[in-house]
């Protein structure tokens, strides 16, 4: 996928959730200087929160920086949290300290950085909204006989899911698209599908992810009711009873409330925010 270029020729990113720290340096400077550097950040930071691109003296284009070439300026994509991880007071330190302060010394560079004081409180917001969204709705399907793992492995790769584990599969949903209508990446884990035991399958909405023009209890009761087909299964609640259209409508009124509160703290559902925060 193509990605949106600033006038830099750096890919556009959500200052709402990731930080970006440039680094200039006064003479360019080779890739194996850059690469104790580089090595030192990725060891500091959460697995997929760092994204690192450095500017090619000769083409004046950004690529992942290599051993081989020449480089006058570096660039860090910090994603400070998401529902899988998130720096930290210590981490983000680290960055600083061992990352780009020694590099601004060692290598003659300059930069423009926001106190660290201010970066660990807006990453405490966005933990903060984490747990406030990061929300499923489960239900239960109960098979009438039971399912091994190796059927609904089988069952599950049929009806086109993909796999995160042997007992855990997802579903990919429609296009994230930008207020324009560009595509900006794909709706992942949409609908999550796990294997209990052989008496019990969990089906997940991941509320967040989805927009609620898009009806997503429709969405999930209408893959619930299938695999529910596939498995000989009756679908229940959490606690057993049997889904009911007055249990529907309740949801709904919780949904319509929560895509509320999401909007107000600017998070649109569905949206590739939603997503770089929530997935």
């Amino acid at each position: 996928m193509l990605e949106e270029i600033d006038d830099s020729g750096l890919p556009k990113y959500d200052p709402f959730v990731t930080e970006l720290v440039r680094i200039t340096f006064k003479k360019p400077v080779t890739g194996s200087q850059l690469a104790p550097f580089v090595k030192t950040a990725m060891e500091n930071a959460p697995r997929g929160l760092l994204r690192i691109l450095a500017l090619e003296a000769n083409s004046n284009r950004w690529f992942v920086p290599d051993a081989i070439g020449m480089f006058s300026a570096i660039a860090f994509y910090i994603q400070l949290a998401s529902g899988k991880a998130s720096f930290d007071q210590v981490s983000l330190s680290n960055l600083y300290q061992l990352v780009f302060l020694r590099m601004e010394m060692n290598l003659d560079g300059t930069s423009e950085m926001k106190e660290m004081q201010l970066l660990n409180n807006h990453t405490d917001q966005l933990n903060a909204l984490i747990k406030d969204f990061g929300v499923q709705i489960t239900l239960l399907l109960r098979p009438l006989e039971p399912v091994s793992i190796d059927d609904f492995e089988k069952e599950t790769m049929l009806l086109g899911l993909k796999r995160r584990s042997m007992t855990h599969y997802e579903k990919l949903g429609e296009l994230v698209l930008d207020k324009n209508g560009k595509r900006q990446g794909n709706r992942k884990g949409t609908i999550e599908l796990r294997w209990l035991d052989d008496r019990n399958i969990a089906i997940s909405l991941n509320v967040p992810l989805i927009a609620p023009e898009s009806d997503p209890l429709r969405l999930l009761m209408t893959a619930a009711n299938a695999f529910a087909a596939v498995f000989d299964a009756k679908i229940v609640d959490p606690k057993g009873c049997e889904i009911s259209g007055a249990t529907v409508s309740l949801l709904k009124q919780e949904l319509d409330r929560f895509y509320k509160q999401m909007r107000e703290n600017n998070i649109e559902p569905g949206s590739v925010r939603a997503h770089q925060l929530l997935d």
